[in-house]
Parts: structure tokens; C-alpha cells; sequence
């Protein structure tokens, strides 16, 4: 839990989720980068909504892959208080057959060895927050080395009409894939209404670098999933339909015949 900002909760890299590990939450990212429709996210009650990052692989001395990516101002992501998002910092994935300085994956246990080792070996790293009106920005959390996690082995689906998977370094044809992901990985719950801002660093192997500004506007409504009626008095309110009615049916069952 952040105490800079008042309220926001960091969700525990070594727990569950709303049902998923880090590592699975990285897998269900990926997919939904790499879908057909990688800019509508679920945000409503108790949703996620995915950070997509700098997808144009960007290197210091290469000016056509620009370092900076921002979706900010016009374009803020805006959700309601209980959504929570899944911020990628740096991250690596592998496919099962895939070549890498003339290394093939041919197992699990391979992908795994590379996907770490360029992760870990990698350079600096970094997310600052900061909530209007203030001009002052704060470090997320103590130290994003603890939010270091590998995904599990999981399908991993690229359509034809895949928006982003012609961005990748190394494009990818549609298809289905078994894959691997690892890296620094951040979800944040519990957002208090207002405007923030968020500033991502990555720094990979080599002269890989990448930066990412993201606004998000945080509404004042929460959500709720359903209206729980379940403390209704029984027999209901005057003049109302008591939905639970058929719970007087079990106090004195009668004997059935078989």
C-alpha cells in the first residue's frame, strides 16, 4: 500500500488478485494487447484496465523508435474507483520455437531462462505518481524489484487483424502460440476520485529504453455488482414482493414419497 496518496492500494505481488496471480494477470495482458480490440478495456465494477506501454520497441540511437509514448490530456484513460490497473514497466515474452541470438525455444524451462535473464539484467527502472492539484510526484512503491513475476505457460492468441503485433521487434504471424512472459509488473486499487498522472521507466538490455506518460481520471461513482437483498425482514415490506418467501417452505418440510 502506497501512504503517499491517500487511499490507493498496491495489490501484493505474491498474492491473489481477483483471481489471478501477477503472472496470470501478465498472460491476460498480453492477449488483450495483442487482440483485435486492444483499446477497450473492462472497466466497469470491479474491472481491470490494461497500460499498454511504448510498443515501438525504442532504442536511444534510433530516432525512428521514438523513447516517449503518451496517452494523456484528451486521450486520459477514465474509470470508475474499484477499477483497478495493471501497469507493465518492462517486460519479455517467449514462444515455444522461437529464436533468439541463435537460441531456440524448444521447452518451458529454456523460455524461462532467457525471458529472466533479459529482464533482470536490464537497467534502470522507475513509476512516479502524482494527483492534481499538486505538481508534486512521488515513487509508487519502496522498490519495484519486488514486483519482478513470470507468468505461467499459457495460450497465447494473435488474430490476423491483431492491431499491434506488426510493432514487435521481431513481428509475429497470426496464430496460436505457447508462451512465457516475465517482468515488473504493478496493479493499483482502491483510486480515490481525481486526476492523476502516471510516469513508467523501462530500461532493457543493450540500449533498449522506454517511457510512458498516462493520465487517468478517476470518476466519483463506485460500482456495485448486484443489489444484495439478503437482510430483507421476512415476509417483506409493506406492499412489497419479498423475494426470499420460499425459505418459510423449509421450516417444518413435510415428508415426500418416493
Amino acid at each position: 500500500m502506497t501512504e503517499i496518496i491517500k487511499g490507493l492500494e498496491i495489490a501484493d505481488p505474491k498474492a491473489v488478485f481477483r483471481g489471478l496471480t501477477y503472472g496470470e494477470w501478465a498472460g491476460v495482458w498480453l492477449n488483450h494487447l495483442f487482440s483485435d480490440k486492444p483499446d477497450i478495456n473492462y472497466i466497469g465494477g470491479k474491472g481491470m484496465a490494461f497500460l499498454r506501454g511504448n510498443l515501438k520497441y525504442a532504442y536511444t540511437q534510433d530516432p525512428e523508435h521514438p523513447v516517449y509514448s503518451s496517452i494523456t490530456q484528451a486521450s486520459a484513460m477514465r474509470i470508475k474507483q474499484d477499477t483497478a490497473v495493471f501497469i507493465p514497466v518492462i517486460n519479455t515474452k517467449f514462444t515455444i520455437d522461437f529464436e533468439y541470438q541463435g537460441e531456440t525455444m524448444k521447452d518451458e524451462i529454456s523460455m524461462r531462462n532467457v525471458a529472466r535473464r533479459d529482464t533482470v539484467n536490464g537497467g534502470p527502472i522507475g513509476i512516479r505518481i502524482r494527483k492534481k492539484p499538486s505538481n508534486k510526484s512521488y515513487k509508487l512503491v519502496k522498490d519495484l524489484n519486488d514486483f519482478y513475476a513470470e507468468s505461467p505457460l499459457f495460450t497465447f492468441i494473435i488474430p490476423e487483424n491483431s492491431a499491434y503485433r506488426t510493432f514487435m521487434e521481431s513481428p509475429m504471424e497470426a496464430g496460436v502460440y505457447q508462451c512465457v512472459t516475465a517482468g515488473i509488473f504493478v496493479i493499483i486499487s482502491h483510486w480515490t476520485p481525481g486526476e492523476y498522472r502516471l510516469a513508467v521507466m523501462g530500461t532493457g538490455v543493450g540500449s533498449y529504453l522506454t517511457r510512458s506518460v498516462y493520465d487517468i481520471v478517476v470518476s466519483e461513482d463506485p460500482s456495485t455488482l448486484l443489489d444484495d437483498i439478503s437482510d430483507e425482514i421476512a415476509g417483506g415490506r409493506e406492499g412489497e414482493t419479498d423475494h426470499l418467501d420460499f425459505m418459510a417452505d423449509w421450516n417444518d418440510p413435510k415428508p415426500t414419497k418416493s
